[in-house]
C-alpha cells in the first residue's frame, strides 16, 4: 500500500492544485495507498473510487457482504479491442 501511495506523491508534486483524484478500485490496495497519502498531505483533496461497469468485483463484494469469487460477477474486458 505504501508503494502505491507514491503515485499520489508524484501527482501532487506535478499538480499541487489538484482538488480531486479519481482512482480505480479493484482489490483496494491502489486506492488505499493513494487516499492515505493524499489525505495526509492535502486533506481538502477529494478521493473518488471508480469501478468499471464490466468488472465491478469490489463494489459487488461490498454489496454482498463477502468476497465474491470468479464466476459470481461480470468480468468482461473494460477497454474495447
Amino acid at each position: 500500500m505504501a508503494g502505491q501511495g507514491t503515485v499520489a506523491k508524484e501527482m501532487l508534486q506535478q499538480l499541487p492544485e489538484l482538488d480531486a483524484v479519481f482512482v480505480s478500485v479493484g482489490g483496494g490496495g491502489l486506492i488505499a495507498g493513494i487516499a492515505s497519502f493524499v489525505k495526509h498531505v492535502k486533506p481538502s483533496c477529494m478521493v473518488v473510487g471508480c469501478s468499471a461497469e464490466n468488472s465491478a468485483c469490489m463494489e459487488l463484494s461490498v454489496k454482498a457482504g463477502r468476497l465474491l469469487v470468479e464466476g459470481e460477477f461480470r468480468d468482461d474486458p473494460t477497454v474495447p479491442h
